[in-house]
């Protein structure tokens, strides 16, 4: 492939990824189905020369792949189609094709996938007071699912539990 820009429509499901590769003009050079596994969709996307582009939908593997990405490709895109009106065939390829094009012509609504922290601590305060009988929206409510201007002070606490467990676990090997 030349070093021009890709742009990759990913498909995403729990065992395998269905992508699309095209390049500036939106023809389709490449299609391939990959494990979704950390090391086979960075060796999918190393392969590739010149600046990548990568879109996928929302979807309980989204915040793994959006976070596995950045830093290695150019941009990623996570989108929301929910409301969209479906047209033509529906199919994996023809998802992430129709994915693909939308991000070469700049057609997408991005949903927010910055902080893998904040997410990774709201999800803990709902398993938090999911595990104590509490309806989820009274902990929000309360204050006890984590929001942005609280972040660092969530985050510190989170590093505050881990290191007294991680020493707690070291003085029970010890004994």
């Amino acid at each position: 492939m030349k070093q021009t820009t890709k742009y990759v429509g990913l498909d995403v499901h729990q065992a395998t990824t269905v992508a699309v590769v095209g390049d500036e003009t939106g023809r389709v050079i490449a299609r391939s189905v990959v494990p979704t596994e950390a090391m086979a969709l960075l060796e999918f996307m190393r392969g590739m020369r010149g600046a990548v582009h990568v879109v996928l939908e929302e979807g309980t593997q989204a915040q793994w792949l959006h976070d596995l990405l950045v830093g290695r490709v150019a941009r990623v895109i996570v989108c929301d189609r929910r409301g969209e009106p479906r047209r033509g065939s529906k199919g994996d390829w023809h998802d992430a094709e129709w994915l693909m094009g939308r991000l070469r012509t700049g057609e997408l609504r991005a949903v927010y996938h910055g902080s893998p922290h904040l997410a990774t601590l709201r999800e803990l305060g709902r398993v938090s007071q999911r595990g104590r009988g509490r309806d989820p929206g009274d902990v929000a409510a309360q204050g006890a699912v984590p929001r942005a201007r609280n972040s660092d002070r969530w985050a510190g606490r989170l590093r505050r539990r881990a290191a007294s467990r991680v020493a707690g676990e070291a003085r029970r090997r010890r004994r």
